[in-house]
């Protein structure tokens, strides 16, 4: 049998995993959509343009006609995502959680999925059928009545 550590480790190496699929799963989108001519010439003049409003806004320095400019290639980035058959929510990570994005922390405190996920696997190594639980709302306490009767004897 498993120990409560052995079992939290596991579930911070899950999701670990689980986050690391998810940006994968933006690399290989990305990537498809960068093997298109045209896509991939916006797809680096809009990380160029990116660095150059920053740093100009930094240096306080006006950089609205680059805001111009990136503005109007984001419009023809998603056309030709739409051309490629791509959408442009395709171009960010979909986590499960949005709350840690699958981290499993939201800073140094377990996310709910996380505690969630811990739970079922403390349940599950200690032999209880996860999901025939119920919640508290369908518990009966007239259930252990009998039993207190018996008890006091």
């Amino acid at each position: 049998m498993k120990s409560r550590k052995e079992i939290e480790i596991e579930v911070r190496q899950f999701f670990t995993n689980k986050q690391k699929l998810a940006v994968q799963k933006l690399d290989n989108i990305i990537r498809a959509a960068r093997a298109n001519q045209e896509f991939n010439n916006i797809y680096i003049r809009l990380n160029e343009l990116n660095y150059l409003i920053a740093k100009k806004k930094y240096d306080r320095i006006d950089c609205s006609l680059e805001e111009k400019e990136y503005a109007k290639l984001q419009k023809k980035q998603v056309k030709v995502l739409k051309d490629l058959n791509f959408q442009e929510q395709d171009l960010s990570i979909k986590y499960e959680c949005s709350m840690c994005k699958d981290v499993g922390f939201i800073g140094n405190v377990p996310c709910k999925c996380f505690r969630k996920e811990l739970s079922k696997r403390l349940l599950r190594e200690s032999g209880v059928d996860y999901s025939s639980l119920k919640s508290l709302s369908d518990f009966n306490p007239n259930i252990c009545k009998d039993d207190d009767k018996q008890h006091k004897q």
